[in-house]
């Protein structure tokens, strides 16, 4: 393929997807009108062999965007309320630093704390990747810009996302120091790509190979909150389901697992898969209907399954709504026949979202990472 003719006239993303295990990728590019075309997918490898993708994100037009996997990356999301005295004031830069500052100076160390419990690493292994302020009110009144404003009322939600040193490190490594390097927490970045179509409270379980998590969003008394929590069930049950059936090696079983996936095998070894894998099925039910949670419930799945998450139809488990989430956003996507299923498209459709609707480089940002760098919590540098 010809580098000149596929970089012209289309911005490109290069979105590295860092799991614990491995590491996957997808190229994007975009055009003015706001069309999202997949020009190739890198199916995932093992921790440290990504350096033979380096001809394709190392181009100089492309931007990188490192989307964490949740036991990589921890959001902190810090509530700012604050009632001011001089009312019949307009709001000053100079004032909402310092009204930002108290917060942040008052509930840092504890998020520091809990992203390291969280991440598993000591503090000083839990590292800021990324920090910003937004969601600004007025007298409960959403703006872009508080500035100017006369009220009693200000209110905004601080994200501080941590990654932990090893890797921010790889991920520094893979990308060779090339331009600005956007950390992205692929889960906050789900749920904040969720409730662009969804009303809170919010669900989300996140099923990988190795774990399965919940995330719940709802408002608080202080704001904002995310409540997470890991499941006993695995995915890699199943593989393990047939191992024990046919005493085969765990490569043997990955691959009888991925032929039953594709429906490789005629209907009486289909029937057997079916029956060996139902306790594990109904043991994922289980543990979902215990949760008694509200409000709206998605699954994103980052493995194939062998069952359908709206075969019990009771629990309201849903799949991302992919075009309703396009539209929303203004943008299709064309695969242009590249094999790129809804599961890929929904995570690294959140990562370029977040990256695409950043403000990082906004006024009040700029002064956030100066502000926790003075605090002693330097955001990591990118570049």
């Amino acid at each position: 393929m010809n580098l000149s003719t596929l970089f012209a006239r289309k911005e490109h993303f290069f979105i590295l997807e860092v799991g614990p295990e491995s590491l996957g990728g997808v190229l994007l590019a975009v055009d003015r009108e706001k069309n999202i075309f997949v020009k190739r997918v890198f199916s995932p490898v093992p921790r440290g062999s990504a350096l033979r993708w380096k001809n394709w994100w190392g181009f100089p037009r492309v931007a990188p965007i490192a989307a964490l996997d949740s036991s990589l990356a921890h959001t902190a999301i810090i509530p700012v309320s604050h009632v001011r005295e001089r009312i019949r004031e307009p709001l000053r830069a100079q004032e909402l630093e310092d009204i930002l500052g108290q917060h942040i100076g008052r509930a840092l160390p504890q998020a520091r704390k809990d992203a390291a419990r969280e991440l598993g690493v000591d503090e000083l292994d839990a590292l800021l990747a990324k920090a910003q302020v937004a969601d600004f009110k007025i007298d409960t009144h959403r703006v872009l810009n508080p500035l100017g404003f006369r009220a009693q009322r200000v209110d905004a939600v601080v994200r501080l996302t941590f990654t932990t040193r090893e890797a921010f490190t790889e991920t520094k490594r893979i990308f060779g120091g090339r331009g600005s390097l956007f950390f992205a927490d692929i889960t906050d970045a789900e749920l904040s790509l969720l409730e662009r179509v969804e009303t809170l409270p919010l669900n989300l379980i996140r099923i990988r190979p190795w774990q399965s998590s919940r995330f719940s969003t709802n408002h608080t008394q202080a704001g904002y909150a995310v409540h997470r929590g890991d499941l006993a069930w695995r995915a890699r049950g199943f593989e393990e389901a047939v191992q024990e059936a046919w005493g085969v090696s765990q490569a043997v079983a990955h691959r009888l697992y991925k032929m039953r996936i594709k429906n490789e095998f005629g209907e009486p070894v289909l029937r057997f898969f079916d029956r060996i894998f139902l306790p594990r099925v109904k043991s994922f039910f289980a543990e979902v209907t215990a949760m008694k949670t509200k409000g709206a419930f998605y699954v994103d799945a980052t493995c194939a399954l062998p069952f359908a998450f709206n075969s019990r139809k009771i629990l309201g488990l849903k799949e991302p709504p992919m075009d309703a989430l396009l539209e929303r956003l203004g943008f299709t996507l064309d695969a242009d026949g590249i094999p790129f299923s809804s599961r890929s498209a929904f995570r690294f459709l959140a990562a370029f979202s977040a990256f695409y609707y950043d403000k990082s480089d906004a006024a009040m940002n700029a002064w956030l990472t100066k502000h926790l760098s003075w605090l002693g919590s330097p955001v990591e540098k990118r570049g």
